[in-house]
């Protein structure tokens, strides 16, 4: 069965038609023509499981990495960053035109990452998974696992280790290791901290560690959610910095550790943090500590049950909600005080235009530019930013 590439969609597809069914095939670039052997149909949807290409773009280059494309840490190691950047793009204004409609055909999206940023060994946070010695990550849209000596996406320090503790994991017969690499606190130096899992134990290595974003200090614990490329992290914040105006109070209503709180915190007379993870919030509480913050408040709170306070007019207000995107209590408390301004950062281009189009219901406004960091070089995954105006005239 021949098909020709047309386009990369969201998740790093490339789709295809045949037959008048669309057929989806991993690792591929538009205008290829792939012989697709073998496939599973899900709802009328083809996926390639085995293919041949029979006519290649002359923007394939070889993957450095030899378990691509088997793995499905990363989609796009067999083209080079731009052409990856590129792909990108054009996939996330597929998504929001198809969401927010016609009028997304007017949105400015603008690269934040140049071409020029570390693709490699920028992960300061990977989880392995298995059994019996044999550890790695599942396969595209697969419980199957690859088994992995290396991964060129992970922090060198993490690198330098897995040999170690994958012999040490077929000894204790564990099931997952997690490694995360800090910063530190002190200039040049860094620290690690191992989970090893298996039935019923874990055991820990290393303990919590620090991060450093300018003058403020995080400290995040095993169990606590961080940004894994600790540059890309601090350019969101830094955009932040300089995009947001000064106020009275701001709301960062999905806080983690503390990380965008903590960051703007001059900038306001008042903040606070609002966080669902109880982790989370123990080292939102060391991180004011440790930073000798005055002016914050933390709540541990769920904010898909609304939000404990009412939010005034001229708030301003941070959203980095999980994959699935903001909460319907959530945007109806938005939509009912209407924040001045709204900065909402979001892993997912589905919901985040799924959210948009609710806003944009309520007069919300782009300020500028869709903005877009690569937090994940040679993967599907792009993080968005955008600055809404409410009631401001």
């Amino acid at each position: 069965m021949l098909c020709r590439i047309e386009k990369i969609v969201n998740g790093g597809w490339g789709l295809a038609r045949t037959d008048g069914k669309v057929v989806f095939i991993r690792a591929v670039i538009p205008g290829e023509i792939a012989d697709v052997k073998k496939y599973e149909e899900k709802k009328g949807i083809l996926w390639a499981t085995e293919f041949e290409l029979t006519e290649t773009s002359p923007e394939r280059i070889s993957s450095e990495c030899p378990y691509f494309p088997l793995c499905g840490g990363c989609d796009f190691q067999h083209m080079s960053y731009s052409v990856e950047q590129k792909l990108k793009l054009e996939s996330i204004r597929e998504v929001l035109k198809k969401i927010c409609g016609e009028s997304a055909e007017k949105f400015e999206l603008k690269w934040e990452t140049g071409i020029d940023i570390p693709i490699e060994e920028y992960r300061n946070t990977i989880r392995m998974q298995g059994e019996d010695g044999y550890l790695g990550f599942c396969k595209k849209s697969s419980n199957d696992i690859v088994d992995i000596e290396d991964c060129r996406i992970a922090a060198r320090k993490i690198r330098d280790d897995i040999a170690y503790r994958k012999a040490l994991a077929k000894e204790k017969n564990v099931k997952s290791i997690t490694w995360r690499v800090g910063s530190g606190i002190e200039q040049n130096s860094s620290e690690m901290t191992v989970v090893m899992t298996s039935r019923g134990n874990s055991y820990l290595e290393g303990g919590s560690v620090n991060f450093k974003f300018g003058e403020v200090i995080f400290h995040v614990s095993p169990n606590s959610f961080f940004q894994v490329n600790l540059d890309i992290a601090e350019q969101m914040v830094n955009h932040l910095k300089n995009n947001l105006p000064n106020g009275a109070r701001l709301f960062d209503l999905f806080a983690g550790v503390g990380t965008f709180a903590l960051c703007l915190i001059e900038k306001y007379e008042k903040v606070i943090g609002m966080e669902i993870s109880r982790d989370a919030v123990n080292d939102f509480q060391t991180n004011i500590k440790l930073n000798s913050a005055k002016n914050i408040e933390f709540q541990n709170w769920d904010a898909a049950r609304g939000l404990k306070e009412p939010l005034r007019t001229d708030d301003i207000v941070i959203l980095d909600p999980p994959r699935t995107g903001l909460p319907e209590k959530l945007i109806a408390n938005l939509l009912k005080s209407k924040p001045r301004k709204i900065a909402y950062v979001s892993c997912d281009p589905a919901t985040f235009a799924r959210d948009l189009k609710s806003l944009f219901k309520a007069d919300y406004r782009l300020d500028g530019a869709i903005h877009l960091f690569d937090m994940f070089p040679r993967t599907a995954h792009v993080e968005l930013l955008a600055i809404l105006n409410g009631n401001e005239k």
